[in-house]
């Protein structure tokens, strides 16, 4: 089984797509647009994080 991705420019918290990719970094910050996911998503995010 392979997966194809496709880059784009859409806003991720918005992107009616099965997999979004953005930045979450070792001090638990988010990138802005793991912010936007994490703020859409109601903070899955962030709970993830702080496990």
């Amino acid at each position: 089984m392979s997966l194809e991705f496709t880059l784009n420019h859409d806003a991720p918290a918005l992107a009616a797509v099965d997999c979004v990719v953005v930045g979450a970094f070792a001090d638990a910050s988010l990138s802005p647009a793991a912010k936007a996911v994490d703020e859409t998503s109601g903070g899955r995010l962030s709970a993830l994080l702080a496990r």
